[in-house]
């Protein structure tokens, strides 16, 4: 019996490793990241193979189009062969936690800008968040008058040790959430006369610690919770404030707080293709890094900032949500 199945979905999705459960049970795998070349050559391998006497093939690729879909099914009907569309359903937040998951454990860090361009061919499977923001835009669901006989969809579902991930953590966001300019509504964004008003301190002497913030996180901190920080600052990528900077800026916001948290925050502004780099929020990059290193349970943690990017972050990460008004209430 010949069984061919087309297996699609966003990159870093989990296709690999599903895909490897059917090499075990002795299906070609055909895969243009191990193959090399185009899609056009995984189906000249699979008619190498099928002449040669294979008769399971399971062709894994991200397959987003029609289009792109569309030789493999011609080749099924060419040998007048069934075939079955396997769709991961893997969210986009979750496909980027996987691709960051595998920048940690391949590399050890979360890679750079620098490092993502300069990955090309070298590791196929490292690229930056614009590949999946493009796959979802251009995206087209697979249907069964495409030609194939049978379409199964293959829900996500992450795997962490309850026994491992098991830390509680407050993630607060810096900027309109712990500290203001001082005489500065941290709610405004332009000044009376429609310029905008700069959100980020360069200066610890700007800096004011906003209402009930201390009290608040210290009476999290009894009940033993992980402080931690996470922010955008593309101040940095702007020119307008540089690193020592920044960091100057965060560390005398936790000495006028008293309260040792532990920040990461992203340099980069927003690109003309959009968010550029894994560790911007609401992307999820410095939220895995905290995970991994604190091995929080995502379930147990509260995002507390005052953008939609923050909630967005909190959501993708798995980490509750609430505004600074209702958590400082």
């Amino acid at each position: 019996m010949v069984d061919i199945k087309l297996l699609l979905g966003f990159p870093a999705s989990g296709k690999s490793t599903y895909a490897r459960e059917y090499a075990s049970k002795g299906y070609c795998i055909l895969n243009r990241d191990t193959l090399g070349g185009n899609l056009d050559k995984c189906v000249s391998v699979a008619e190498e193979s099928f002449q040669q006497g294979k008769r399971n093939f399971l062709f894994e690729n991200t397959y987003g189009t029609v289009e792109s879909r569309a030789p493999v099914i011609a080749w099924a009907k060419k040998h007048d062969i069934p075939i079955e569309c396997l769709w991961m359903t893997t969210s986009i937040g979750d496909a980027q936690i996987n691709a960051v998951m595998r920048q940690l454990q391949r590399y050890g860090h979360l890679l750079s800008l620098e490092e993502l361009k300069a990955m090309g061919k070298k590791d196929p499977n490292m690229f930056p968040p614009v590949v999946h923001y493009v796959y979802r835009k251009n995206f087209q669901e697979p249907t069964l008058s495409e030609g194939f006989e049978k379409i199964t969809t293959i829900p996500f579902v992450r795997q962490r040790d309850p026994n491992v991930y098991c830390n509680k953590s407050i993630i607060v966001d810096y900027d309109g959430t712990l500290r203001k300019i001082k005489g500065q509504d941290p709610k405004m964004k332009k000044s009376a006369d429609g310029k905008k008003l700069r959100q980020f301190p360069i200066d610890p002497s700007e800096i004011e610690i906003l209402p009930r913030r201390a009290a608040t996180l210290e009476r999290y901190i009894d009940q033993g919770y992980l402080m931690l920080g996470i922010s955008n600052q593309s101040g940095i990528g702007h020119g307008i404030v540089n690193d020592a900077q920044a960091k100057a800026c965060f560390d005398a916001t936790n000495k006028m707080l008293g309260i040792e948290i532990d920040y990461l925050y992203c340099p980069h502004n927003m690109g003309a293709g959009g968010i550029p780099c894994y560790c911007r929020k609401p992307n999820p990059g410095n939220g895995v890094l905290f995970i991994e290193k604190y091995k929080l349970d995502p379930s147990q943690c509260i995002v507390v900032g005052d953008q939609k990017t923050d909630a967005s972050f909190a959501g993708v990460c798995g980490f509750k949500y609430m505004n600074p008004d209702q958590f400082f209430k």
